[in-house]
């Protein structure tokens, strides 16, 4: 199953959100090591949710600089988010149901998901944000 190695061409230069980065990134490998692991299905439902929640403070945090610092591509952005998040609460609800098949298979594509989303959308925010002396 693929692993998150944090590399610093990840950062973003926003010390807030790099941090923030880092943290889901510990979170997506230790839930991809209990899978590896053959852990409970509760422990997996509770990593699961811990990371959802820890992701959906973190797009709070970008969509709040984004807002305040009119950021242009903040709808496109986003529409991004909202489908993350989506897609992790669908995961949750087939994983509550037992779906596990399903959640081992995308769940390792998610971590690509989370690379490309950090180096497309999220270093063009940075830049954005640190024209603007955010750092």
């Amino acid at each position: 199953m693929t692993h998150i190695v944090w590399r610093n061409e990840y950062s973003i230069n926003i010390s807030r959100i790099d941090d923030q980065h880092q943290n889901l990134a510990r979170l997506v490998n230790e839930l991809n090591e209990s899978v590896e692991l053959g852990a409970e299905m509760k422990v997996l439902r509770k990593q699961l949710s811990e990371l959802i929640v820890t992701t959906r403070i973190h797009f709070d945090t970008e969509e709040d600089l984004m807002r305040s610092h009119g950021y242009p591509d903040y709808s496109n952005h986003k529409v991004e988010h909202d489908a993350l998040i989506s897609y992790l609460e669908d995961t949750e609800s087939r994983l509550s149901v037992g779906v596990v098949d399903t959640f081992l298979t995308n769940f390792n594509v998610s971590c690509d998901c989370f690379i490309i989303h950090m180096n497309e959308r999220d270093k063009k925010l940075g830049a954005f944000l640190n024209r603007r002396d955010i750092y």
